[in-house]
């Protein structure tokens, strides 16, 4: 039980992450820029909110498989690594790791995250009493809603302000 309320919770905050990189992907492709990572931008930041919402998915349909481990081991390090990164290369940036309205810098929180990434990764593991695939769709049809209602928000509030810029830009 302890494992699927972790593993809920992590499903909960990558959803939300990776929907907020999706839909405001302007803050996480500054990151991405000012550490001078290799690769365009905005292909991984794209490929980062995809990850999120594909290691989402995997915690809640599959979340004993090791394959859901290994996904959730990776965006973990790689968090670290980023948060390692600007601090060795003593880049100031806003980490836009949970969007926009949660961004904080980028560094430490990151490393000190780690440890958490590796419990969620392991505790499908360790408790192989989780159900699997055909016990859990029902749960991927909701996450799939909240993906839809969470963009859908963050997109509304996009057009209102790109609506308001292009009326002040044309004087109405």
């Amino acid at each position: 039980m302890v494992a699927l309320v972790i593993q809920a919770a992590a499903a909960l905050v990558l959803v939300y992450a990776g929907a907020s990189k999706l839909a405001q992907p302007e803050d996480i492709r500054k990151t991405i820029g000012a550490l001078g990572l290799p690769g365009s931008p905005i292909v991984l930041a794209a490929a980062l909110g995809v990850a999120e919402l594909g290691a989402a998915a995997l915690l809640v349909v599959v979340p004993a498989s090791p394959v859901t481990s290994a996904v959730v081991l990776a965006l973990g390090g790689a968090f670290a690594v980023a948060g390692a990164l600007a601090m060795t290369r003593r880049v100031q940036v806003h980490c836009a790791c949970l969007g926009p309205a949660l961004s904080g810098r980028l560094g430490v929180r990151q490393l000190l995250s780690l440890p958490l990434w590796i419990a969620v990764a392991g505790a499908g593991v360790v408790d192989h009493t989780v159900p699997l695939a055909g016990d859990r769709l029902e749960l991927l049809v909701v996450l799939a809603i909240l993906v839809t209602l969470g963009a859908g928000v963050q997109l509304t509030s996009l057009v209102r302000e790109h609506r308001t810029l292009y009326q002040t830009m044309d004087g109405s």
